[in-house]
């Protein structure tokens, strides 16, 4: 009696020893922001969700997101101070890469919020005066009126420069003058005791000659009757695209 041939059943998906490896397709997607440092961050989200965040460069704008999965994805930029989020911007990352070209972010006003003595107050009243070696600029809130309140920061050098610097030196420093007219500064010099105060400057555009920044600072009273503080507690200090 003959015996029957046994022959392999093969899975209808094939044998897996054998079955070619389906590679992920990805690519670079890359754009630029304007103007430059107007935007701390750059995040490309997939349509599943998978979110990656790159840093713009700080000279130039350019972004890029090497290696993504080709496929529909949505921009989203982090503003710098003093600049306003753009809407979001989907884009296609294809096989040979995909440049979203440019977007522009937009400057915001300029102002000064403030907190002092933690009342809130908001201007856009101010000016700037250059000494020999320095600047000095003054923000009005309500001038002439029941509430007219007055800070004057006195900052080293003619070119705002990012960075930290201590509100308490007689290079660097500010001064407070609430509605009782009694003045507070955080010279140390001036006051004879020791006070506290920092301003940063996050921002500055060199093309449109403004910078943003933040500030808070404690004055000691200069002057002023028996019965006024001793201090002045300046606090949530912002300083958006002033001009320099």
């Amino acid at each position: 009696m003959a015996l029957a041939a046994t022959v392999p059943l093969l899975s209808a998906c094939g044998d897996k020893a054998t079955d070619p490896v389906v590679a992920t397709r990805t690519a670079t997607l890359s754009g630029m922001v304007g103007p430059a440092g107007a935007a701390v961050a750059v995040t490309a989200t997939a349509a599943g969700g998978q979110a990656t965040r790159v840093a713009p460069d700080a000279g130039t704008g350019a972004y890029a997101f090497p290696g993504l999965p080709t496929g529909a994805y949505t921009l989203t930029f982090e503003p710098a101070p003093g600049y306003a989020a753009p809407a979001p911007a989907t884009v296609t990352l294809g096989a040979s890469g995909t440049n979203a070209g440019t977007t522009t972010l937009a400057a915001l006003p300029a102002g000064i919020t403030y907190r002092a003595n933690g009342v809130a107050v908001s201007t856009t009243f101010y000016s700037t005066q250059v000494l020999s070696d320095s600047r000095i600029i003054t923000v009005l809130a309500d001038p002439g009126g029941p509430n007219e309140r007055t800070i004057q920061l006195l900052l080293d050098g003619l070119v705002p420069v990012v960075g930290t610097y201590s509100l308490v030196t007689p290079e660097n420093s500010a001064r407070y003058t609430g509605p009782d007219a009694v003045p507070y500064s955080s010279n140390y010099i001036r006051t004879g005791s020791a006070t506290e105060g920092t301003l940063v400057i996050t921002v500055v555009n060199a093309a449109t000659h403004r910078f943003s920044g933040t500030f808070r600072f404690v004055g000691n009273k200069v002057f002023g009757p028996a019965s006024a503080p001793d201090t002045a507690t300046i606090t949530e200090g912002i300083l958006t695209n002033l001009g320099y």
